[in-house]
């Protein structure tokens, strides 16, 4: 039977890389004694998979992974079952059941919601104006090195309630945006000097489009 997990990532593992995670929540699952199914072939490995990493330094409240276990149990055991057993901060909220068909959580993920609690006082009407504008480019580090960006089309959203920022962003693996990149770019319309090792960030969910709406990943 196939599931879906909708977990955290809190404080105490923000600095947790992306593969030690992977390992903890695998041992955890291990421990919970939740069988997880194998792969065919010649390097059989566990079907289970992320569904989009999460930057080093960030928390969140809406992280998901898929897995496939040799035994059909409730949602409900499957959550009781890896949250006795799992390392604090790394707790699952939901779980569900996978259709025969349905895509990886992997494939799906389009777009994310942060929180990012900034250090900086920005103005509604300066954040409406940022967004308002015909572009706005940034610096981005790529393979081939830096180069000018226009990020208006990777912004769904953005809006400020005193000093924190909601924003909803490209996500997915094949259009990315950083929130960190965002945030700077917001600073330097405002005439602020940024640092990000002063801002907090939280991803709060993820996302896809589907007829021009966002649907969420336990949908």
């Amino acid at each position: 039977m196939k599931y879906r997990a909708k977990y955290t990532k809190g404080d105490n593992v923000k600095f947790v890389g992306h593969l030690d995670l992977l390992r903890s929540i695998q041992r955890a699952i291990k421990r919970a004694e939740l069988v997880v199914k194998y792969s065919q072939g010649f390097n059989p490995h566990q079907v289970f998979s992320i569904a989009q990493p999460l930057a080093v330094g960030h928390t969140s409240v809406g992280e998901y992974m898929d897995f496939e276990l040799v035994n059909d149990m409730s949602e409900d055991e499957v959550k009781q079952r890896f949250n006795d057993v799992s390392p604090e901060g790394i707790k699952i909220i939901e779980v569900r059941k996978l259709n025969d068909g349905e895509n990886k959580a992997a494939a799906l993920v389009e777009y994310g919601s942060y929180k990012v609690v900034l250090d900086k006082n920005i103005s509604d009407d300066t954040i409406k104006n940022f967004i308002s504008q015909d572009t706005i480019e940034v610096e981005k580090e790529t393979k081939s090195g830096t180069k000018i960006a226009d990020i208006k089309n990777d912004i769904i959203d953005a809006k400020i309630e005193g000093t924190v920022l909601h924003a909803t962003i490209s996500t997915g693996s094949n259009q990315n945006l950083k929130i960190e990149l965002l945030a700077k770019a917001l600073y330097t319309y405002a005439g602020e000097e940024f640092d990000e090792n002063k801002i907090d960030v939280e991803r709060q969910d993820l996302y896809y489009m589907y007829k021009d709406e966002l649907k969420g990943l336990m949908e």
